[in-house]
């Protein structure tokens, strides 16, 4: 009886209070949840009195991490609820996963499944802020669980929701964002299908083109990532088509303080770099006036060098990484292609320095494994005595004395630096421990 009566209820809005008691209350019932749950949580996200906004968000998520019922009317609301109630419950699912509360499988397949339906229906009444709402949770759900069961059916929707004229700045981020995550789940398991479903829509090519330089650095990484990915699958999917970059435009971004920007075209001239295929088969990286495409010359390689070295002494490890990984890829390119240039680039003194800043920043402790690819890399050339000081090899030496032996193997990079610098005619620290640990390690 209480629940007809509450159905029969001209304005409902007006009965909900900001009493916790009563909202706790409104959702220990499946049915008067169902009559007042969604008018309930639209008044707290957008009530202005009684309660403060965080404090709000607070006892709806203390509510929603115990209570289905309560979560299911939260995701409901995504599709159907108003911006600011929309932005309320985005609010709360971030907190969540700071946290790492929220149950992110059922949150996914929840907003999987409502996306899936509005697109289906007229594209034209879509609520843009609901669909933004919905690919964001998708993708902040994709963050905090491993999952590889992409549906290629909403991939097709939402590259055409990307591509369509009215789609605003905000929906492309959330689009770019949600395609990005896509494409990184499938190469993880080397399925190309999420790709070829991009490739095979006319304008995603055009439109990727316009937002790799997008002004929005999270907008421009996503575009680039996914010329990235792509690339990386180009035997599987390759149909013609080519996405045209600036060398200009990539110089700019080295040079720039955008790091997510940066990253990410790290990422895309290594995959360049290590490729077998000629230049121009599908990632452009300079073009003639005809529109052909065309190899770097001498002097745009040492410059792209050179803006690697640079950040490859960065304060943040992730990027030295990028930049060491993306600089060896380079150098190796070259010595099939140039070897000239190659030799030229290896014998440079900056090399010195680059060698010499890392492991200075080390201050002593352990030296990151990318400055020790590098070592070796050239000492596989015979030039790492040219580039490496002194203190810095005695370094190297004591770290591998330093580290268990039951923590090696033969392919660890600091064991290969080690067996190639105990080959050498110098002095070594401990020389009798380094020979006695590298025997037993091979």
């Amino acid at each position: 009886m209480l629940v007809s009566a509450l159905e029969e209820l001209g304005n409902k809005e007006q009965w909900i209070s900001g009493d916790i008691f009563q909202l706790e209350w409104i959702f220990s019932s499946e049915s008067i949840c169902q009559c007042l749950g969604s008018v309930s949580l639209k008044k707290w996200l957008t009530a202005e009195e009684n309660v403060s906004e965080d404090d709000c968000k607070e006892i709806i998520r203390a509510i929603m991490s115990q209570n289905a019922s309560c979560l299911n009317t939260v995701l409901d609301l995504l599709e159907k609820g108003c911006e600011r109630t929309v932005s309320g419950i985005l609010q709360i699912f971030l907190e969540m996963g700071q946290k790492e509360e929220a149950p992110w499988e059922l949150v996914e397949n929840k907003c999987r499944q409502s996306l899936k339906m509005m697109f289906i229906g007229n594209m034209a009444r879509l609520a843009d802020h609901n669909v933004i709402a919905l690919l964001s949770m998708i993708s902040l759900s994709r963050q905090k669980r491993v999952s590889y069961n992409e549906d290629v059916k909403l991939v097709f929707h939402v590259v055409k929701y990307l591509c369509s004229i009215s789609i605003t700045e905000a929906g492309v981020g959330a689009a770019c964002a949600f395609l990005t995550g896509s494409l990184i789940q499938s190469s993880a398991i080397q399925d190309s299908t999420v790709a070829s479903v991009l490739m095979s829509h006319d304008g995603f090519i055009p439109c990727l083109e316009e937002n790799l330089f997008n002004k929005d650095a999270e907008i421009s990484s996503c575009a680039i990532t996914m010329a990235t990915l792509i690339f990386g699958c180009q035997d599987e999917i390759y149909e013609g088509k080519r996405i045209n970059f600036k060398i200009g435009d990539i110089l700019a971004i080295l040079h720039s303080h955008q790091h997510v920007k940066v990253l990410a075209v790290l990422k895309l001239l290594k995959e360049i770099f290590l490729s077998k295929h000629d230049v121009g088969k599908f990632v452009v990286l300079k073009q003639d006036a005809s529109g052909h495409p065309l190899e770097l010359d001498s002097k745009e390689y040492r410059i792209v060098y050179m803006c690697l070295q640079q950040l490859a002494v960065k304060d943040t490890l992730n990027m030295q990484e990028n930049a060491v990984s993306c600089m060896l890829s380079l150098l190796t390119m070259l010595e099939k292609k140039d070897k000239q240039l190659a030799e030229h680039l290896l014998r440079q003194p900056w090399n010195q320095l680059l060698v010499s800043d890392l492991i200075s920043c080390a201050g002593g402790g352990t030296i990151p494994d990318h400055v020790l690819h590098f070592c070796f890399f050239m000492a596989e050339r015979n030039l790492l005595l040219a580039i490496v000081k002194e203190r810095h090899l005695e370094a190297i030496c004591k770290q591998f004395l330093v580290i268990k032996q039951d923590e090696l193997t033969p392919d660890d990079t600091v064991v290969k630096l080690m067996t190639k610098v105990f080959s050498y005619d110098i002095e070594l620290i401990k020389r009798d421990e380094i020979e006695a640990k590298l025997k037993s390690l091979n």
